[in-house]
């Protein structure tokens, strides 16, 4: 196995800064454990690209329609759009997510439909347990 220049990088690295854990790790070690990064980056690279956001809007300019996708697709007919987050720091704020659209056909109210998702504020720790 050749070793390449990021891994003697690393090795230097790891050496300069006297990380005595793992300063017994020879270069040919660092090697093998920068494919297994690099592995483990393309597969969430590959995963990224494979799932759309779950809700994405777009607005192309001020003047615009603001395109609505969820989970990869489109929402069209749109009547309203609200979406807001609130949070104290910048983790696991509270959302509220409304679309409001038309049935392709029936422009009137009753043919209007509701997609609606809520997220208290607070209401999940980090570790998914309540607070």
């Amino acid at each position: 196995m050749k070793v390449s220049y990021e891994a003697l990088a690393v090795r230097s690295m790891i050496l300069d800064r006297g990380m005595d854990e793992i300063k017994s790790m020879t270069p040919r070690q660092v090697e093998m454990l920068l494919g297994l990064y690099k592995e483990i980056n393309e597969l969430e690279q590959e995963e990224s690209e494979t799932q759309p956001p779950y809700l994405q809007i777009i607005l192309e300019d001020k003047n615009g329609v603001p395109k609505v996708f969820r989970d990869g697709k489109e929402i069209k007919f749109k009547r309203s759009i609200d979406f807001e987050w609130e949070t104290d720091t910048e983790v696991l704020g509270g959302m509220v997510f409304k679309v409001d659209y038309h049935m392709p056909g029936n422009k009137n109210s009753m043919g209007v439909r509701k997609i609606e998702e809520e997220r208290t504020r607070g209401k999940w720790g980090y570790d998914g347990e309540s607070l």
